[in-house]
C-alpha cells in the first residue's frame, strides 16, 4: 500500500473508494417512512427513503474526486464524442421515460428517489472504471474486497452455529437482530430439521451468496498475474472459506453457480489458462458434494410445483405481465411496482406478497415499459461485446461475472431494489469496463 503514502492529494479519494468497497455489504443507515412508503396501510421497507453510510462515503468520494481529479476526469469523460455516440441516444430513452414517470406517476416522490438511486449507480460505475483502470490499484481493491468477504464469512459462520444474530458492535454494521423463531426469517430444511440461513450484515442470505460468489470470481481473476507468495496464500484462504460461506447460505442458485464456476476455473487451470492452485480441485469436490447432500437432504424439497416459494414468484410474475400489458410503453412508473401491485393482484388470492417481481428484466419492463427495457438490454449487449474483446483469462472472469449476474437476475431482484445489490452490480459493470483500459500500471 505504498501508493497511499506517496500520493498526498489523490490518496484520500483512493482510500475512500477502498473504504466504500469494504463497507459495501453493510446496512448501516437511517430509514425514513413517509406516506409514500405505505401500501394498503402496510409499511413497506422497499419504499422507505434510506440514507446509508455507503451513500455518505460515495458523496464524499465524489466531492473529493471533483477537487483532486477534475482535469483528469474532464479529459477522460470526453463529453462531445459521448453525446454523439449511438448508444447514448438509445440510452436517452431510459431517462426520457423516467422524466415522464416523474409527472405521470401516482407518487412522484418515489420516482425522484428512484432517480437518485440510478444516478448513484451510474456515478459509482464511472468511479470504478476511473480507479480500477490501473492494475496495481485494482489488485489493492480486490485485497480490500477479500477482507470484507472474510468478515462476512466469519459473521455468517457465527450466525449459523449460534442460530441467531451475533449482536454487539455488528448492529452498527447493519446486522439485524433475529433468531430462528423470528417471524419471516429465512430458514431451510435439512433432514427434516429447520436451520437458520445466515445473513451476515446483508438483507438476505441470497444476497450474501451473490456477494461472496462475485468476490470468488474477482479473486480468481487476480490469481492470474504474478503475486507475492503471501498474497497467493491469502487469496487461497479466502477462496476456500468464501466457498464455504456460499454453501452455508443454503442458496440453491448460489451453490449451483459455485459448482459451475469452479468447473470452469478447474478446466482453465489444467489447460494452462490460469495459475494452477491446489485449492481448485478441493473447492470443486466440496461444491459437488454439497449439491448432492442438499439435493437428498431436503433443501430442494420446496422446488416442486406446489411449493409456496414457486407459487409466490409465479403470482408476482403474473402481476408483472399484467402491468406490462396495460402499460407497455412507459410502464407503471419508476419505483411504482409495489404501489400498483394491489391493482394487478387479487387480494382474495391465497398468495399475496408486497414484494418486487423476482426477475430484473420483468421488473424494469413493468416499471419503465419497452422504452426502459431496451436501454437495459443494450447495457448487457455492450458488456458482452466488451468482454469478447478482452484477452484470456480476464475474458473468462468477465463472462463468469455476467453469467452469475444474469442467472441471479432471472430469479431475484436485489441488483435493482437493494442498496447492497445496486452497488455490487455497479461495481461489476465498472470492473468489466476497467479491464479493457490500457492503463495497467
Amino acid at each position: 500500500m505504498s501508493w497511499l503514502l506517496n500520493q498526498n492529494r489523490t490518496s484520500i479519494p483512493r482510500f475512500l473508494y477502498l473504504l466504500l468497497l469494504f463497507f459495501l455489504p453493510t446496512q448501516l443507515g437511517k430509514h425514513f417512512f413517509l406516506p409514500e412508503s405505505y401500501v394498503l396501510g402496510i409499511r413497506v421497507d422497499y419504499l422507505s427513503f434510506i440514507l446509508y453510510f455507503s451513500d455518505i462515503l460515495l458523496f464524499l468520494l465524489l466531492f473529493l474526486c471533483a477537487i483532486s481529479y477534475r482535469h483528469q476526469l474532464l479529459s477522460w469523460v470526453r463529453v462531445r464524442p459521448l453525446v454523439a455516440h449511438p448508444y447514448v441516444k438509445i440510452a436517452s430513452l431510459f431517462f426520457i421515460t423516467i422524466l415522464i414517470s416523474l409527472f405521470t406517476a401516482e407518487r412522484p416522490l418515489l420516482v425522484a428517489y428512484g432517480c437518485y438511486k440510478i444516478l448513484e449507480m451510474v456515478l459509482f460505475v464511472f468511479l470504478t472504471v476511473f480507479f480500477l483502470k490501473e492494475r496495481s490499484f485494482r489488485r489493492n481493491a480486490v485485497v480490500v474486497f477479500s477482507l470484507s468477504m472474510m468478515l462476512q464469512v466469519v459473521i455468517a459462520l457465527s450466525q449459523f452455529v449460534l442460530q441467531h444474530s451475533v449482536g454487539g458492535i455488528l448492529y452498527y454494521l447493519g446486522e439485524r437482530t433475529f433468531s430462528i423463531s423470528t417471524p419471516g426469517i429465512s430458514k431451510a430444511s435439512i433432514q427434516d430439521v429447520l436451520v437458520l440461513r445466515p445473513y451476515g450484515t446483508l438483507p438476505h442470505p441470497n444476497v450474501l451468496s451473490g456477494y461472496l460468489l462475485t468476490g470468488i470470481i474477482l479473486l480468481f481473476g487476480e490469481l492470474v498475474p504474478a503475486h507475492s507468495q503471501r498474497l497467493v496464500i491469502w487469496f487461497r484462504f479466502v477462496l476456500f472459506f468464501s466457498a464455504l460461506g456460499v454453501i452455508l447460505t443454503l442458496s440453491r442458485m448460489g451453490v449451483i453457480l459455485l459448482v459451475l464456476s469452479m468447473s470452469c476455473f478447474l478446466f482453465l487451470s489444467y489447460s494452462n489458462r490460469i495459475v494452477k492452485t491446489p485449492i481448485l480441485p478441493l473447492l470443486f469436490m466440496l461444491s459437488v458434494f454439497v449439491v448432492f447432500f442438499i439435493a437428498y437432504g431436503g433443501l430442494f424439497e420446496g422446488l416442486h410445483s406446489g411449493s409456496e416459494t414457486i407459487s409466490e414468484r409465479v403470482s408476482l410474475m403474473k402481476s408483472a405481465f399484467a402491468m406490462i400489458v396495460n402499460h407497455p410503453l412507459i410502464g407503471v412508473g419508476l419505483n411504482h411496482f409495489l404501489v400498483e401491485l394491489p391493482h394487478f393482484t387479487s387480494l382474495t388470492s391465497p398468495v399475496f406478497l408486497i414484494q418486487p417481481v423476482h426477475n430484473i428484466f420483468l421488473f424494469i419492463f413493468s416499471e419503465l415499459g419497452v422504452f426502459g427495457l431496451l436501454p437495459f438490454l443494450l447495457l448487457w449487449i455492450v458488456l458482452i461485446r466488451r468482454s469478447i474483446h478482452l484477452k484470456m483469462p480476464v475474458k473468462t472472469v468477465a463472462f463468469l461475472l455476467l453469467f452469475i449476474f444474469f442467472s441471479i437476475g432471472m430469479i431475484d431482484h436485489y441488483f435493482l431494489t437493494l442498496q447492497q445489490g445496486q452497488l455490487l452490480f455497479a461495481c461489476v459493470i465498472g470492473y468489466i469496463f476497467a479491464l479493457g483500459k490500457k492503463n495497467t500500471r
